[in-house]
C-alpha cells in the first residue's frame, strides 16, 4: 500500500509571510520604501530559515521516502 504524502511547513515561516503582507498591503509592488521593507523582511526570514531547516533533520534522514 502506498504511503500518503505529508507536508511539513517550516517552523518559522511567519516572518517570511509577514514580509510579503507588508509588500502587498498597499496594493502591490510600487517600489517605495514600504515595499523595500517588506522585501527585506522576507529575504532575511528566508535566509534565516534555509540553513536551519537542513540542520533540523536527523542524521541519515534524506526525506526521499
Amino acid at each position: 500500500m502506498a504511503k500518503a504524502l505529508s507536508f511539513e511547513p517550516p517552523d518559522n515561516l511567519l516572518p517570511a509571510v509577514l514580509g510579503w503582507v507588508v509588500v502587498w498591503f498597499d496594493g502591490g509592488w510600487t517600489a517605495d520604501w514600504w515595499d523595500s521593507l517588506g522585501a527585506a523582511v522576507t529575504a532575511a526570514a528566508l535566509l534565516f530559515l534555509l540553513p536551519h531547516r537542513s540542520s533540523d533533520r536527523a542524521p541519515g534522514d534524506d526525506h526521499s521516502r
